[in-house]
């Protein structure tokens, strides 16, 4: 069943009653994903008065941009979890009208934002706010940040079985989900998503002696 989306995982969840926990299988190298950080997407734009290149009065749309991307790239935010990463904050397009002889009215850029723990959105758009120029606009998602605690016996379980604890770098499906859930899977997340992609045999086979030991330390 998949995770994501209306007529995925949340489709089925209200036929199957009671939920103690939910293990999302995605490659992890069979380590505790328990911290899934949110994703924020948000649309820039940067405003100047056009004219012509010859002209060197005003500002440009593009170089305004610049200075917002440059902060983007290298602000620094500090984290409060001992299991989240910091904000990261990603440049992922950038347009504006082209033109030979024109300075642009406007130039803009689209950032991702991943964060988990210390800041919620909306003091996130405060911080990003005080330090650009750009108009922000941010996308409707329903995807938020989501965690399974660390005292909780499935938790516990991996842990006993030498099982790392680690967060993710984004959105899997225990962030649609309402239930203690968290992510382990065999295979390297390094090849997920990639051309050729691929799973070895040895890792499917011991994913699933752990999954049963795992399971068997809280399920009887």
């Amino acid at each position: 069943v998949g995770t994501s989306g209306d007529k995925g995982i949340k489709l089925l969840l209200p036929k199957l009653g009671e939920i103690d926990f939910a293990i999302i299988g995605e490659p992890t190298k069979m380590q505790l994903v328990i911290a899934e950080k949110e994703v924020m997407i948000i649309d820039c734009i940067t405003k100047s008065k056009s004219g012509q290149v010859a002209a060197e009065d005003g500002e440009n749309a593009i170089y305004m941009a610049l200075k917002d991307i440059d902060w983007f790239k290298n602000y620094k935010f500090s984290s409060d979890s001992d299991f989240s990463r910091p904000v990261k904050m990603l440049l992922t397009q950038i347009e504006t009208i082209n033109g030979n002889n024109t300075k642009p009215e406007e130039c803009k850029f689209t950032v991702k934002i991943k964060s988990a723990g210390k800041y919620d959105k909306g003091e996130l758009l405060s911080i990003i706010s005080k330090n650009t120029r750009a108009e922000i606009k941010v996308r409707p998602t329903k995807l938020h940040s989501a965690q399974i605690d660390k005292s909780h016996p499935i938790v516990s379980a991996g842990t006993d079985l030498e099982k790392i604890i680690l967060s993710s770098h984004s959105i899997a499906g225990d962030a649609l989900l309402e239930v203690p859930s968290f992510i382990i899977g065999p295979g390297d997340p390094a090849r997920l998503n990639t051309s050729d992609e691929f799973i070895y045999l040895y890792e499917i086979n011991e994913g699933i002696r752990m999954y049963i030991d795992m399971i068997s330390k809280v399920v009887w």
